[in-house]
């Protein structure tokens, strides 16, 4: 239990990809596979603290100014932006994943 929590306080698992299943590396696998795999393992059940986070489709044009905004409303950090097509990266930032904060 993390310093201050009081026993009821809420967790909440919120999940956006998956490198690992039943043994099985999928970090070489492209993002859209591995979020195909999270979905069918994991039901998306906010109620009981489990929660697959949203997908928002954008482009290099997009301005994230906005989804950021709502994103720090509703609680979180800021915005993970991933390329589709992106494999795993262990340990290291690279222009597949970038993080907006």
């Amino acid at each position: 239990r993390k310093r201050g929590m009081k026993s009821r306080d809420q967790i909440q698992l919120c999940m956006f990809d998956l490198i690992l299943c039943d043994n099985d590396l999928l970090y070489d696998k492209p993002l859209h596979q591995r979020k195909k795999v999270l979905h069918s393992i994991f039901p998306n059940k906010p109620e009981i603290g489990v929660q697959i986070l949203n997908e928002i489709g954008v482009t290099p044009d997009t301005n994230l100014l906005p989804l950021i905004q709502q994103s720090v409303a509703a609680g979180c950090e800021g915005l993970v932006v991933k390329k589709l097509d992106s494999r795993y990266s262990f340990g290291s930032r690279n222009r597949s994943c970038e993080r907006e904060m």
